[in-house]
């Protein structure tokens, strides 16, 4: 087969790909918004005007993605099986990485409807904050390769891509009286875990600051998973639990008794710790203690459940008939 746009009269044509056979693509692409701080601040609080930013651009993309054949002129017409659209907000550097990521079934690729996906969400975010700030810049369209190639035929990180968000709970590291060192041993945590890291913050020990930045970066971006350090001590300040137990629908107490189960064998003030975890919407929160030694043993301690669980949550696997589930019913069954 000869793929080519050029015809026999050396026209623009659509390629042929009659007689390639279908198979599963998948494609991402990332295009990246810098804005300035108070813009920043204004899309994350929802304090913007039009509305939810990030809500509105998420729609947009998947709506550009079912699109692209109409503004691209040789892209094929494709029967998307899937779009998405993800985003990573950067506190320090004021700027929104997003995601676009489609898949389909069939002769042909999908890296353009990624593509176009990533940067309709971007423009939707530059119209949805252009009453803010005029100089907003839009960089870095472009297709993600590694671990999820465009257009490769392999599996696709859409259905199982686990993300996660840190947030970092501390009156000292929100003044800037204190160098925040939890934070970032989490996030490598997580990343060498195989978790996508998409958004990081810091906030001060206040009921209603730890609350908000949990449901808006719950309800917003919608990680598999949060994990907050900070806050779960005894001090009148260390209110993170009650801040947690106030947003989630349900907990799971298992997780913060390995937690604690595993500080023991360290130390028997482990005990003293009064971390929670549950679940809001589709996103499991987790708290860890402040000091960065307890938090990456805590973290580490409860890590090699955490994905089957994320998998039930977000419906991704067979829940408890798989095979892991049925040996621990047996052991529970047995012992």
């Amino acid at each position: 087969m000869e793929f080519t746009h050029f015809n026999h009269q050396g026209r623009a044509r659509m390629v042929d790909v009659s007689e390639k056979a279908d198979t599963l693509r998948t494609a991402t692409a990332k295009a990246r918004v810098l804005l300035n701080a108070d813009t920043y601040a204004l899309v994350k609080s929802g304090g913007i005007k039009k509305g939810d930013v990030l809500t509105t651009a998420q729609i947009a993309g998947i709506m550009g993605a079912k699109r692209t054949p109409d503004v691209i002129p040789m892209c094929h017409p494709i029967a998307l099986t899937g779009a998405d659209i993800s985003f990573e907000l950067d506190d320090e550097n004021h700027t929104i990485d997003i995601f676009a990521t489609t898949k389909c079934t069939g002769p042909t690729g999908v890296e353009m409807e990624a593509m176009t996906a990533a940067g309709i969400a971007a423009l939707t975010v530059y119209d949805m904050c252009k009453a803010a700030q005029r100089d907003i810049i839009i960089e870095s369209i472009c297709a993600r390769r590694g671990e999820n190639p465009v257009g490769s035929g392999g599996r696709n990180n859409m259905e199982n891509r686990y993300t996660a968000a840190v947030i970092t709970v501390s009156d000292k590291g929100f003044a800037g009286l204190r160098e925040d060192t939890s934070g970032p041993a989490l996030v490598k945590l997580l990343r060498e875990d195989g978790y996508e890291v998409i958004s990081t913050s810091l906030v001060p020990d206040d009921m209603e600051k730890i609350m908000t930045e949990l449901t808006i970066c719950a309800d917003r971006l919608s990680p598999c998973l949060i994990v907050t350090t900070g806050g779960t001590g005894f001090s009148k300040r260390d209110i993170t639990p009650e801040a947690t137990r106030a947003v989630i629908q349900r907990e799971v107490p298992g997780i913060p008794e390995a937690m604690r189960a595993e500080s023991m064998r360290i130390t028997p003030r482990g005990c003293l710790s009064r971390e929670a975890a549950g679940i809001r919407g589709d996103t499991l929160i987790i708290n860890c203690p402040g000091s960065e030694k307890a938090a990456k043993e805590c973290l580490t301690a409860v890590l090699p459940a955490l994905k089957h669980g994320i998998q039930i949550l977000r419906g991704w696997s067979g829940e408890c008939s798989s095979h892991n589930g049925h040996e621990h019913k047996e052991r529970h069954q047995n012992g």
